[in-house]
Formats: C-alpha cells, sequence, structure tokens
C-alpha cells in the first residue's frame, strides 16, 4: 500500500495487521486503532507530517521493521510497542532523523532501534538521530544498533549523546549497545540521564588494570632475579691438621643476565 492516508477510522475499533509492505501515514478519527505490523511487514513513515491518531486507546505492535526518515512522527498513539522481533529504523547513512512518538513507548527484549550517530560531533543535533517520546519510556532490554557517521576519527571522553528524549523514563528501562566496537580500554553503554536515555563512553577497569598488572609482573621478575639475599662465606677450604690454622684465598663470582618483557595491546574503539 503506498498512499498519503493508510487508515481512517471514525468510530469503533479497527484492526490493521500488516505482512506486506505499507508507505504512508496513518489518520484515525474519534475510533480506537490497533496496527499489528507483522513479523515480515514493513511499514515505511514517509510523510513529513507523520501519523495522527484521535482514538482513546490508539496502539502500534512493531514485529516487523518501522522505517522513519527525516522528521516524522506518530502523534496521539497511546501505545507503541516495539516487540521481541521488532525493529525501528531511521539509520540511512545521514544524522538529523527524527521520530516522535506520542505517547507511550515499551521496548521488549530482543527488539532494535537502528540509529545513526557522529560520536565526533555527539551534541549536533543535524548530525545525530534522535527519537522522542512525549510520555513514558520503557524496555526490557532493547538493543540500540548504532552506526557512527563520523569523518574524521572521533574523540574517546565525549559528553552525553542523546539517543531518546521522553517525558519519563521507567526506573527499571534496560537498553543494550551494538554495532560500535567494545574493545580495550573503553566501551559504550545506554544509560538512563534525567528523562532522557544517553550513549556513554566509558572505560573499561579491567582491561586498563590490565596493563598496570602486566607491568608490576615484569618489575617482580627482574627483582626476584637480581636482589637476592646471600652469605658472603659459601663454602671455606678445608684445614690441612686440627686445630691448625690454614689460609688460602678464595673467590665468589656472581652474574646473571634477565631479559623481561611485557606488552599491553590496547584497542580503542571509534568513539
Amino acid at each position: 500500500i503506498n498512499a498519503d492516508n493508510v487508515l481512517d477510522s471514525v468510530s469503533g475499533l479497527s484492526t490493521l495487521n500488516n505482512r506486506g509492505t505499507i508507505s504512508g501515514a496513518f489518520q484515525s478519527g474519534s475510533g480506537n486503532v490497533l496496527i499489528q505490523n507483522l513479523l515480515g511487514g514493513v511499514v515505511n513513515l514517509g510523510d513529513p507530517a507523520g501519523s495522527s491518531f484521535g482514538g482513546a486507546g490508539d496502539r502500534f505492535v512493531n514485529e516487523g521493521v518501522l522505517t522513519a526518515f527525516g522528521t516524522t512522527g506518530l502523534g496521539g498513539l497511546e501505545q507503541f510497542t516495539n516487540a521481541a522481533t521488532g525493529a525501528v529504523d531511521i539509520s540511512n547513512g545521514a544524522g538529523g532523523d527524527n521520530l516522535t512518538v506520542g505517547v507511550n513507548m515499551v521496548n521488549e527484549a530482543g527488539s532494535r532501534i537502528l540509529m545513526d550517530v557522529d560520536l565526533s560531533n555527539p551534541t549536533s543535533a543535524s548530525q545525530n538521530d534522535v527519537i522522542t517520546v512525549l510520555g513514558n519510556l520503557t524496555s526490557d532490554g532493547g538493543a540500540f544498533v548504532l552506526e557512527n557517521i563520523a569523518s574524521t576519527p572521533s574523540i574517546v571522553d565525549f559528553p552525553e549523546l542523546v539517543l531518546i528524549k521522553a517525558g519519563s523514563v521507567d526506573p527499571g528501562a534496560r537498553f543494550t549497545v551494538t554495532g560500535l566496537e567494545n574493545l580495550g580500554l573503553f566501551s559504550y553503554q545506554a544509560l538512563t540521564s534525567g528523562s532522557n536515555i544517553v550513549l556513554r563512553s566509558l572505560l573499561d577497569a579491567q582491561a586498563a588494570g590490565g596493563i598496570v598488572s602486566n607491568f608490576i609482573t615484569a618489575q617482580n621478575s627482574v627483582s626476584n632475579a637480581f636482589f637476592k639475599p646471600a652469605s658472603g662465606f659459601v663454602s671455606s677450604p678445608l684445614d690441612p691438621a686440627p686445630n691448625q690454622l690454614g689460609f688460602s684465598p678464595w673467590f665468589r663470582a656472581s652474574g646473571g643476565l634477565t631479559n623481561q618483557g611485557s606488552s599491553g595491546v590496547a584497542f580503542l574503539s571509534n568513539g
């Protein structure tokens, strides 16, 4: 289906189950609407004006793929559920996409949100995608799949990069981050900051401690090789007869070579 208005509900409950491809916007009157984008279904929100729902209990359940490029939205929707097999895709290789969901958004475990970010310009609205949730945001372990579109090498320590702006965030909301390298000294996490979900670059204490541990191990090996207490009288010649003094020279030489090396490799992420 490719139309300006895909659905117009005036009264009662209207249900739309999609297993194909829908491109356009949804408009409804005072009747409640249930849209189920089933597994394998694709919904392309191509209307800059977005969709408008007028009922008191309108719901959108996404089990397939919902794409929303540019600035668009699902206005008046009481609940948008990104199901376990669902994906919200606003990643098109360019930042600045903004999807508004009203009112509430639920992300089930296994669900995905695909976005473009510019880690060299984390505070630039034109370089980073963002989702705005007018109501409450919850997540049982949804995943952000992020693509870094930075044209220049990015910095590691950057301010908070806002991924979702919400009216409120459930205290138990949990997200994972994929798509960006999580190797070496720094890793990325999606955390709650006020009423937002933000991307942060955090120092991996275990990786950093490994470099220090290698240095201490090398230092201890050198100490054990050279700084050993020893007696100056290791042996002495036998006297020729009892109770008779005897003199003879003796020498003690101590030497050695210890070759101890240690190296640590830290992979810095794109952020």
